[in-house]
Formats: C-alpha cells, structure tokens, sequence
C-alpha cells in the first residue's frame, strides 16, 4: 500500500487523518509512520495543524509556493529540527571526544 495514493492534491482537498485511518484501514501511528516514511523518502507531502494532508499542486505554482511556506513555518514553529539540534551538537562533541580517547 503506497499512502500517497490516498493523499489528495491541493490544500483545499486537504484529508484528515481520520479519514486516512477509515480508507486505509491502518491505526493512527502507522498512517503517521506511513507518511513519515514517505517524507523521509523524499516526497512532499503537506500538513496543517488540523491533522489535514495533501500533495503540492504542481501545475499551481503560486499557490504551492505559499503552501510550502506555510509549512515550512509550520514545522519551524514546532521546533521540528531545532529540538534535536542540541542532541546532534552533542553527538558530535562525544565522537570528538571518543576519537580523542581512542588516539594513541
């Protein structure tokens, strides 16, 4: 099951993620998971607080433009990859400090 394939275009088609669970008859976390994974893939898949999703209108410029903004700010609102910059500043300082120990 590919979940894009449920995923509609265009903002204003925009699924909630009950209605994704009902469609594809997995639970809540693996719908997340499902879309996680398609993200991490490298396919853009929008989202509003709401829990809505839908794929940029690639014949809308303009409009995707926006949207991408608007998600984009929306991620950086919930500190999406600020809250494990500090985890990956520290993994770095522990690798630095492990290739230290490990020097001869």
């Amino acid at each position: 099951m590919n979940i894009l394939d449920y995923i509609p275009v265009g903002q204003a088609n925009a699924i909630p993620t009950k209605d994704l669970i009902n469609l594809t008859g997995l639970s809540q976390r693996h719908v997340c998971a499902a879309i996680e994974s398609a993200r991490t893939h490298g396919e853009v898949i929008l989202s509003k607080a709401d829990g809505g999703y839908w794929l940029p209108d690639e014949n809308d410029i303009k409009q995707t433009r926006e949207e991408l903004q608007r998600f984009v700010r929306f991620m950086d609102s919930r500190n999406t990859f600020k809250t494990t910059a500090s985890a990956r500043k520290m993994l770095r300082s522990l690798k630095t400090s492990n290739q230290g120990a490990e020097s001869p």
